[in-house]
């Protein structure tokens, strides 16, 4: 019963991480935290996946956090709130540190660790009945350090305090506008401008899409640039890659590459 808690759907060059607790609102258990590093090891061991979809089961909320009901349990002790910290933060980083391009699909709520989860993707794109809130201050905890990197590299400090201080939630059009959500439509419309995106992206080199991923992700961990050795390396290897040179014969025979990770 516990693999039902998270679903996956592959199709061609994509696939889907569904959180699926619709009853819940899609709220993340410590049995899911436990269990998506692995559920995301096992989908990229697919060479062919170009983008993976995050999303909420049953159209209401993509996810509305961690299961308030189990964290009395880990604040009896420090070592369950150490575990608990440490299974959170381990599920996170495993979405963030995935190398293919990741996309979430937000609809209804993304609170807390639904809201870091977002965040750790890619790009987010946001139906408007969609809501952006991370809420611990409200029950006592703060957001874990590598999470607020994140949340302040998308909306600033200020803002990124005004949201932690205040445990609010801020809609759609207003996420739109912070850069918390990178494209905005209506619900109706939300997966199709998904996967339209998604196959845009996928349809680009993917040594290519790789390096950009980590030059960015580096610059936002490091941004003086003290690593830019292996960025650099990062380019090289893409240049002297298979898919440049189809891309570029592609180019000048004014036709669709075909591009194979190569």
């Amino acid at each position: 019963m516990n693999e039902e808690l998270i679903l996956t759907v592959q199709k061609d060059f994509l696939a889907y991480v569904i959180f699926n607790r619709p009853e819940k609102r899609n709220s993340l258990n410590f049995q899911m935290l436990q269990m998506l590093p692995g559920v995301l090891k096992a989908l990229t061991s697919n060479p062919e996946l170009r983008v993976i979809i995050f999303k909420g089961n049953g159209g209401k909320a993509f996810c509305a956090g961690g299961d308030i009901s189990e964290f009395k349990q880990y604040g009896e002790s420090r070592e369950n709130a150490e575990k608990w910290h440490e299974i959170l933060v381990g599920a996170i980083e495993s979405v963030y540190t995935l190398e293919i391009p990741t996309l979430a699909m937000v609809q209804g709520p993304a609170a807390g660790a639904g809201c870091e989860i977002a965040m750790a993707c890619d790009i987010r794109v946001a139906a408007d009945d969609a809501q952006f809130g991370i809420t611990g201050s409200r029950l006592g905890f703060p957001i874990p350090f590598r999470n607020a990197v994140r949340l302040v590299s998308l909306v600033g400090p200020a803002t990124a305090k005004k949201m932690l201080y205040t445990g609010e939630f801020i809609p759609a059009a207003e996420a739109h506008r912070l850069g918390l959500a990178n494209l905005l439509t209506i619900p109706e419309n939300l997966e199709t401008t998904t996967l339209k995106l998604a196959g845009e992206i996928a349809s680009n080199a993917p040594m290519a899409l790789r390096a950009i991923k980590k030059t960015i992700n580096q610059v936002v961990q490091d941004p003086s640039l003290s690593a830019v050795g292996s960025v650099s390396q990062w380019f090289v290897e893409s240049f002297l890659s298979r898919d440049l040179q189809e891309g570029v014969n592609a180019f000048l025979e004014k036709r669709r590459p075909v591009f194979k990770g190569e």
